[in-house]
């Protein structure tokens, strides 16, 4: 955050840092995946994808989303909370 701030921005995001901690309620395998790209144990690739809740979330490439990529627009998604479920 220092170092941006340093650099003019007035505002950081650092959302996905806190993924990973014991608050976070993601999956368990979710947070693994997370600290695996982190270290380079795994590819680092994300997309956008409205597959989560329907809202676009960044999310790392797995199965899921190769696998649902079809359904990945808004006129084949059922309705939150049923996606989320």
């Amino acid at each position: 955050i220092k170092v941006v701030q340093t650099a003019g921005a007035q505002l950081a995001q650092v959302g996905t840092a806190f993924l990973t901690t014991d608050k976070c309620a993601i999956n368990d395998r979710y947070k693994q995946a997370l600290l695996d790209a982190s270290h380079g144990k795994r590819s680092a690739e994300t997309r956008l994808t409205r597959l989560f809740s329907g809202k676009p979330a960044r999310a790392l490439v797995n199965d899921y989303l190769r696998d649902f990529t079809a359904f990945d627009n808004g006129a084949t998604l059922p309705p939150y909370p049923q996606l989320n479920a």
